[in-house]
């Protein structure tokens, strides 16, 4: 990471990660985290500060915990006995986060910040129908698959022998598919 970071810094360059749940010394290589949890912004903001936001909310880090792990025990809700307290970590994080913006000036990050698509916009959004979307996505999901074929010649040469081999087979056998 250290590397990367090094590369990034020397070339002006934007680095875009999703790690899930690092270790402190991955964390550290970066500035600035943004935590989401069921698509929403729970946390943004410098990664010096992730342990300052959670003194400020009245919930610090455990002695022997990174902030990372937890910030997990808010938004992973999967180890929770009981469906009634599903989603209050969420929940609580988010409107503790929310409750933070209000008090700093809005910057281009936090202008649109918890506002979702109005209807009008959704319904410009599929204007090409189903027909025109799904003609889209093959198009799209097929230059990708061909990218794919295009890197890795050996395992797709491999998979299509072994395709080749069993259809043979099947007719030298006499049996049909």
């Amino acid at each position: 990471m250290s590397a990367i970071r090094t590369l990034a810094v020397a070339e002006g360059m934007i680095v875009l990660a999703t790690i899930h749940q690092p270790s402190l010394e991955t964390l550290a290589q970066f500035t600035n985290l943004l935590m989401l949890a069921e698509g929403k912004t729970c946390y943004s903001g410098p990664v010096d500060d992730l342990d300052g936001f959670f003194n400020r909310w009245g919930r610090p880090v455990a002695r022997f915990h990174t902030p990372a792990e937890h910030a997990m025990n808010f938004l992973n809700d999967d180890f929770v006995a009981s469906n009634e307290s599903k989603g209050f970590g969420v929940h609580d994080l988010r409107e503790y986060y929310l409750s933070t913006l209000k008090t700093h000036t809005p910057s281009i990050s936090t202008v649109n910040e918890g506002q979702g698509l109005d209807e009008e916009a959704t319904d410009e959004l599929g204007k090409a129908g189903h027909l025109g979307t799904l003609f889209w996505n093959t198009v799209v999901l097929s230059e990708r698959s061909s990218k794919n074929y295009s890197r890795n010649l050996l395992a797709y040469g491999v998979r299509a022998g072994m395709y080749g081999g069993a259809i043979r087979q099947s007719f030298s056998s006499g049996k049909t598919c």
